[in-house]
């Protein structure tokens, strides 16, 4: 298992996310197909089983082994229709800038964006 990180300074005091993206609060367990691991500098990977969206944009991930990360989601860009976040602390997933996606109410997809690095959407079904 590896240490726990925390990103707790900063906290949101009101709703960060539009109606169209509350549903993203949830338990999601990761269901990608190939790409399960979060890769660190410098080459430490930790492959996920489950992430929690918690209000107001908190987030936690976890392994079999218990809690790993804990930190916040920052909001890059939001419209109608786009969401774009970053997750704090860095590191957490590969790339500088997620899009969400979902799939009816019960997939969430981020997709990575990342030129220089192989890299991959992570896909979540909903479990709560």
């Amino acid at each position: 298992m590896t240490s726990l990180l925390s990103c707790e300074k900063n906290d949101y005091k009101t709703e960060i996310f539009n109606d169209n993206f509350k549903i993203i609060y949830g338990d999601w367990k990761n269901v990608s197909p190939i790409h399960r691991c979060i890769i660190q500098v410098p080459s430490d990977t930790v492959c996920f089983d489950k992430l929690i969206i918690k209000k107001i944009g908190k987030f936690d991930i976890y392994t079999n082994d218990g809690l790993d990360y804990s930190g916040k989601i920052e909001i890059k860009t939001q419209t109608e229709d786009k969401l774009i976040v970053e997750f704090n602390p860095p590191g957490v997933f590969l790339g500088n800038s997620r899009s969400i996606q979902f799939q009816g109410n019960d997939t969430l997809i981020i997709n990575i964006h990342c030129i220089d690095c192989l890299c991959c959407n992570y896909i979540f079904a909903k479990i709560k």
